[in-house]
């Protein structure tokens, strides 16, 4: 429930804005609604309904994906270029691996991005290997 804080007109638009958490898998934009009542003060405390109105959803890119401002769509990332290589292949030789990667979406400062089932190196797994930007 919300209360009113100070008199609107019907020319005002009243911006509601709700944190929620998406699903771990991708799913399409639903249909929208919204249906409540209000009480209204300035009528003697009458409640009147209002029915379900469907929503216009936003549209366009976000985070560099096309039509990803749609509510509710979620997408897994997906990773669009995946390529490896090496820079010695002599026995006992120090070897840089270079891995590149380029996903389909942008991704934000802060993203986490953790890389797993690279076997058949004598390097022990840690977390203070060096990760290197490409120039």
């Amino acid at each position: 429930m919300l209360s009113v804080a100070s008199a609107t007109n019907s020319e005002d638009a009243l911006v509601f804005s709700f944190v929620l958490r998406n699903p771990a898998t991708a799913q399409a934009s639903p249909g929208i609604s919204v249906s409540g009542s209000i009480l209204s003060a300035g009528a003697g405390g009458l409640t009147s309904p209002f029915t379900s109105v469907a929503m216009v959803e936003a549209s366009g890119a976000l985070l560099g994906v096309a039509d990803a401002a749609e509510p509710l769509l979620t997408l897994v990332p997906t990773v669009a270029l995946a390529s490896m290589g090496q820079s010695s292949p002599f026995a006992g030789a120090e070897n840089t691996l270079t891995l590149t990667l380029q996903f389909a979406q942008d991704m934000a400062v802060g993203s986490t991005l953790t890389i797993a089932g690279l076997t058949g190196t004598n390097t022990p797994d840690t977390s203070a290997l060096a990760v290197n930007p490409a120039p």
